[in-house]
C-alpha cells in the first residue's frame, strides 16, 4: 500500500483514498491517478464532497457531575470516520485551542469536545477514555485507543496527546493557560 494516496490525520490514524466497486472497495494509488491525469488534491476535494453527501448524525450528550460535553458523530458505515477530515466543518465556531477527539471502535463513530476551559478539557479526556466501542459510558472499558488533539489547522494538525495515564507535555502546557 505504499503507492496508495493518503492523508496523514494523527500520529496513529491514516485516512486512504478509496473508490466504491460492485466487488468492494479499494484504495487508489498514484500510479492510477498519473494513469488518468488526475491531479491527487483534485481526487481528494472529490472524494470529501462524497464524504460530506454520507448520511452524518451529530449528537451532543451533555456531560453530568461535572463531567463534559460530548458531541457524537455517527455515520452508516464504515466511511463515516472519513468525517474526520472535516471535523473543522463540524464544531460551531471557532476553535483556537483546538478539539479533543476520540475514535470509537464502532463503524464510523467518533466523538469530540471543543476545548474551552481547562477543567472541562481535563474532564472530557477522562470521558473519552471512558468510552466503549458502540459510545456507552464504561468505566471497565477503554473503547478508544487514545485521545487526539486537532489543533484547527489542517489534517496533519493533529497529535495524539492521552495515550496512557498522562497528557502529552506540549497538551498539558496548552491547558495550563486557559482558565478553568
Amino acid at each position: 500500500m505504499t503507492d496508495a494516496l493518503v492523508r496523514r490525520w494523527s500520529d496513529r490514524v491514516t485516512a486512504v483514498l478509496c473508490q466504491r466497486h460492485p466487488e468492494g472497495t479499494r484504495w487508489v494509488s498514484h500510479d492510477q491517478a498519473r494513469r488518468v491525469g488526475a491531479d491527487p488534491a483534485a481526487l481528494w476535494d472529490a472524494a470529501l464532497a462524497n464524504v460530506r453527501a454520507e448520511l452524518l448524525r451529530l449528537e451532543t450528550v451533555a456531560g453530568d457531575g461535572g463531567a463534559a460535553d460530548l458531541a457524537f458523530a455517527t455515520g452508516d458505515d464504515r466511511f463515516g470516520l472519513g468525517h474526520l477530515l472535516r471535523l473543522g466543518e463540524l464544531i460551531q465556531g471557532p476553535a483556537p485551542h483546538g478539539v479533543l477527539v476520540g475514535i470509537l471502535g464502532a463503524p464510523g463513530l467518533f466523538a469530540f469536545h471543543k476545548v474551552v476551559r481547562r477543567r472541562e478539557a481535563e474532564a472530557a479526556v477522562e470521558a473519552l477514555r471512558r468510552l466503549s466501542p458502540d459510545g456507552r459510558h464504561d468505566t471497565s472499558f477503554t473503547g478508544v485507543f487514545a485521545v487526539h488533539w486537532w489543533r484547527g489547522g489542517g489534517p496533519n494538525d493533529t497529535e495524539e496527546v492521552a495515550p496512557r495515564a498522562e497528557l502529552s507535555p506540549r497538551m498539558a502546557e496548552m491547558l495550563d493557560g486557559l482558565p478553568d
